[in-house]
């Protein structure tokens, strides 16, 4: 039986002499892998159809198992997110992270979309990178990269509390000017009076509740035009290693 996905080439394994087994994350059915027969022979045209990152609809033909690719029509291959070194580097180490906490056969539109959307966004601040100062580039990179990480983990159900404290829940609004602390054990922002008590968390800026507070609220493209200080976005992406970290 042929399958046809909606896809997204997450990444590749060698096996055999000249095959390859492949990544997909799908519309359809989720994160699925499927084999691909003589794509490391010279000239095989499959190959370059399949590269990572690529959106493609492709078929895979499947009795049992995990199928074989039979075809795959590119429909993105984000060609300047490839021509960039820092865009290609961060595109790879966040592709890392979804493969490990992305399983198979779990289908869910929302993170296709969200991942689609990912490397829509940096694909386009790609192509305009010779028009930024390198600083502001690699800051607003940085920036996508941690929104996405942020907004994929609360999409896969582990999101964090930021309206309220995780341990007394008094609210933490989103203006908050006083520091605020963030523990993953705890489930979410904790406020000063229980941070002082618990020992060992994460202390955050106003600044960066407000970045999780927003980037739970709006899609990724909007954030092309945000600028945000890289301290704030370095404290985001220290709370998301701390719950992937957890999780």
């Amino acid at each position: 039986m042929e399958y046809k996905y909606t896809s997204i080439v997450l990444g590749k394994r060698d096996v055999g002499e000249t095959d390859r087994i492949y990544s997909l994350y799908t519309l359809e059915g989720g994160k699925v892998q499927a084999l691909a027969k003589g794509v490391r022979k010279t000239g095989a045209k499959l190959a370059g159809l399949l590269e990572n990152f690529t959106y493609a609809d492709i078929s895979v033909a499947r009795n049992q198992g995990m199928g074989k690719i039979t075809s795959s029509v590119v429909e993105n291959g984000f060609p300047s997110l490839r021509r960039d070194y820092y865009s290609l580097s961060k595109t790879l180490s966040i592709f890392n992270i979804f493969n490990k906490i992305v399983d198979l056969d779990h289908k869910d539109p929302a993170v296709f979309m969200l991942l689609r959307e990912f490397l829509e966004a940096v694909d386009s601040q790609s192509l305009i990178s010779s028009t930024m100062k390198a600083e502001d580039y690699e800051d607003r990179i940085e920036l996508l990269s941690s929104v996405f990480l942020y907004k994929l983990l609360d999409t896969l159900g582990y999101g964090s509390q930021i309206d309220g404290c995780a341990e007394c829940g008094k609210e933490i609004g989103k203006s908050v000017e006083a520091d605020v602390f963030f523990s993953a054990r705890s489930g979410g922002l904790v406020c000063s009076e229980c941070g002082s008590k618990t020992g060992n968390i994460l202390s955050l800026s106003g600044n960066s509740v407000k970045l999780m507070h927003i980037s739970l609220k709006n899609n990724l493209k909007s954030f092309a035009r945000l600028k945000a200080q890289r301290k704030d976005v370095n404290h985001i992406k220290m709370a998301i290693r701390e719950i992937l970290a957890w999780i």
